[in-house]
């Protein structure tokens, strides 16, 4: 017995030294840390179509992808300066804009480095008669679902006068989106990993980058992300395009101009959406092409994280800001 023991100790010493290794090894490289965040998620009571939101009145957060996480008010993510919580002025135009975490901005430590807000500096700086103002209700994990969702029954608080929703190939997968615990962190439990994570007294472990790995690793091995993007390349269409025709419907209800916008991604396609897009009479911004603007290391936020970089932001911002004058500023003005 006393072998088995020495033998079982001896065992035990060698995992633990193992752990603490490759725990040391994983902070040196960096590979986990733009998983590492804070609990800055809250649930959301308005509607069961919505799991959670960004928590109100964050100062100095850190969230996905090392972003620096500022929220106002209403918990939308906000640059130095911002009037999102004040009434609508004179002459002021407000957008609002959903979508998951690159239109968040993961992997972006400032918030006036993300195309929403590059958006709303290129918009004032061109105009002489309007007020941009720039509502940014987008969070990490959303599918197209929740932001038709939060289109209805968030973003019409804003009182706005353009909303879109800015989705990748992904974001047609229902399944992408986890729920959030009693702390505020993000949780699927059929992640492996993510129940561990979430035990109480076991918050410590959040910032053990072994597990944050571990637990990607096993999460893209049995993730069902890609049957989404499988139908679009097959020429279907996966159900939850629906939610594609009901942001537009709500707008188009509420005399709201709207606009689908299609992101770059690093590792998926559209394929033929637009075609489909433009059957169904929605108007939409096609920038895929913009992933082929970059090599990989420009297009990535990091080394390790494949959400997109500041020079891409500034692209998207760009692009968006043109076809915002072209197709909505100046038409309005011609019809006054």
């Amino acid at each position: 017995m006393r072998r088995i023991a020495r033998i079982a100790f001896l065992i035990f010493c060698i995992a633990l030294f193992t752990v603490g290794i490759l725990e040391i090894v994983l902070r040196a490289w960096g590979y986990a840390e733009h998983h590492l965040y804070d609990p800055i998620y809250m649930p959301y009571e308005g509607c069961n179509d919505v799991n959670y939101i960004l928590k109100p009145n964050l100062r100095g957060a850190r969230g996905n992808g090392n972003a620096l996480v500022n929220t106002n008010e209403l918990g939308l993510r906000y640059t130095a300066g911002s009037l999102l919580d004040s009434p609508k002025r004179d002459g002021e135009y407000r957008i609002a804009l959903i979508g998951d975490s690159a239109t968040f901005g993961a992997g972006i430590e400032k918030a006036e480095d993300t195309f929403a807000f590059i958006v709303e500096g290129i918009l004032n700086s061109r105009s002489e008669n309007l007020i941009f103002s720039v509502f940014n209700y987008a969070a990490c994990g959303y599918s197209v679902k929740e932001m038709a969702a939060i289109l209805r029954y968030r973003m019409l608080d804003c009182d706005p006068d353009l909303v879109l929703m800015a989705v990748i190939p992904q974001d047609f997968a229902l399944t992408r989106t986890p729920s959030v615990d009693d702390w505020g962190y993000l949780s699927d439990n059929r992640d492996f990993g993510m129940g561990l994570l979430n035990l109480r007294g076991a918050q410590f472990l959040r910032k053990s980058r072994l597990l944050h790995s571990l637990r990607y690793i096993l999460y893209c091995l049995g993730h069902k992300y890609k049957l989404a993007e499988n139908c679009l390349g097959q020429g279907r269409y996966p159900e939850s395009y629906k939610y594609i025709r009901q942001f537009r419907d709500i707008a188009s209800a509420q005399n709201i101009s709207y606009a689908i916008v299609l992101l770059p991604d690093l590792n998926s396609s559209f394929y033929g959406l637009s075609q489909k897009l433009n059957q169904d009479n929605i108007n939409f911004l096609d920038l895929e092409k913009v992933r082929g603007l970059f090599i990989r290391d420009q297009f990535m936020a990091s080394k390790f994280d494949p959400h997109i970089s500041l020079l891409v932001h500034k692209k998207i911002g760009g692009l968006l800001s043109d076809y915002i004058l072209d197709e909505f500023i100046k038409r309005q003005e011609q019809s006054e």
